[in-house]
């Protein structure tokens, strides 16, 4: 009976102790936590990517990642893979309304290759909802539709990965191409070259990826004697090939890759 009536004596300046820690000292108000609230409207959050024709007949691919913000904040990474440059960009939001919001001339970030002429700011662009769940995008009289866009670390579809042969007619156009996982804006690919530029080799990010179509930018060389090569779209062709679209490939369209290992 002592011990219990020792035991409580002890155990009630602990118990103070312990809801003194959790009231408030002297009399101070605990701050208020608040979710922060942005001016963004919820359908316009994410990420999102398409294929973009500009006024000059030039054809972009276009992601653009969207974050909560208020106006004059920094609410937009704009990322533009061209023939032979990636352009990334940040843009503020300029203003919203019930159909669209729109973003203001935005700063350049990065560019590959690093230098590039053609990379400038991001001008002025507008995005606007659609019932199908995609955004109708316009920027200087260009438009597209974009879709929403994946952001899993592992991005690129088993179906592209391995190496790959492009075999050409000239030799010196001939590429070895290497496709590893990975996710957006990070290094994917990397090939080497044949004939003149046979101790060449370049690297690519991935710029873009779906389960029928990979995008990589512009393969940057690792020395300034090599070319930069052009930006490649890749799509499924069946069994152990693929074709590709090479934005520096004279006259354009489609050529093969076929498998050389998984």
């Amino acid at each position: 009976m002592v011990g219990s009536v020792v035991g409580g004596i002890l155990l009630v300046p602990v118990l103070l102790f312990l809801i003194g820690l959790l009231v408030n000292k002297g009399g101070e108000e605990t701050p208020e936590i608040r979710k922060i609230e942005g001016a963004v409207p919820d359908a316009y959050l994410g990420s999102w990517e398409g294929m973009i024709r500009t006024d000059s007949d030039r054809e972009l691919h276009g992601r653009f990642e969207v974050v909560q913000g208020e106006k004059g904040m920094r609410v937009a990474t704009v990322t533009l893979t061209g023939p032979t440059a990636l352009c990334e960009g940040e843009s503020p939001l300029a203003s919203v309304d019930d159909r669209r919001i729109s973003l203001g001339a935005g700063v350049r970030k990065t560019a590959v290759p690093k230098g590039a002429e053609q990379c400038t700011p991001p001008p002025p662009l507008t995005l606007a909802t659609r019932t199908d769940g995609k955004l109708d995008w316009e920027m200087g009289g260009a438009k597209a539709v974009l879709e929403p866009a994946t952001t899993s670390e592992a991005a690129v579809h088993p179906k592209f990965l391995g190496t790959w042969r492009l075999d050409t007619p000239g030799e010196d156009d001939r590429l070895k191409l290497t496709v590893t996982q990975g996710r957006f804006g990070k290094r994917v690919a990397t090939a080497t070259g044949s004939g003149r530029h046979a101790e060449c080799a370049w690297i690519s990010v991935l710029t873009g990826a779906h389960s029928d179509r990979l995008v990589l930018s512009p393969l940057e060389p690792g020395s300034a004697a090599c070319p930069v090569r052009g930006r490649m779209v890749l799509t499924p062709a069946g069994e152990g090939k693929l074709y590709v679209a090479r934005a520096d490939r004279e006259g354009g369209g489609m050529e093969e890759l076929t498998r050389v290992t998984p």
